[in-house]
């Protein structure tokens, strides 16, 4: 199994202004920013995902659920911890699921 960490939690203040009620990866283009990044990961052979999110989490949560496209989704939902209290709370949950998956 193929597994990536997506940081995905950031509170995208600069362009709050302009969308105001959507995190940053969900900006849009006709399909969220982090719909694309998913695709080319899911394209290189990743199966596994987990999710690091925080800012209006429950958006992403909501859009994209437990899977997409075949791949498995993991949320690991985190406080303001900045990016490395990120990375390191999706690399727990990433190494648990490790242990209990296929």
């Amino acid at each position: 199994m193929t597994s990536a960490i997506i940081l995905a939690g950031g509170l995208g203040t600069r362009l709050r202004s302009a969308v105001p009620d959507l995190p940053k990866p969900m900006l849009l283009s006709r399909r969220p920013f982090l719909e694309h990044q998913l695709d080319y990961w899911i394209a290189q052979g990743v199966n596994n995902f987990v999710l690091s999110v925080g800012y209006r989490h429950e958006v992403i949560v909501d859009y994209f659920g437990h899977s997409h496209k075949g791949a498995k989704l993991d949320y690991a939902v985190r406080n303001p911890l900045g990016p490395g209290g990120g990375l390191l709370l999706a690399a727990e949950k990433s190494a648990a699921m490790s242990r209990f998956c296929c």
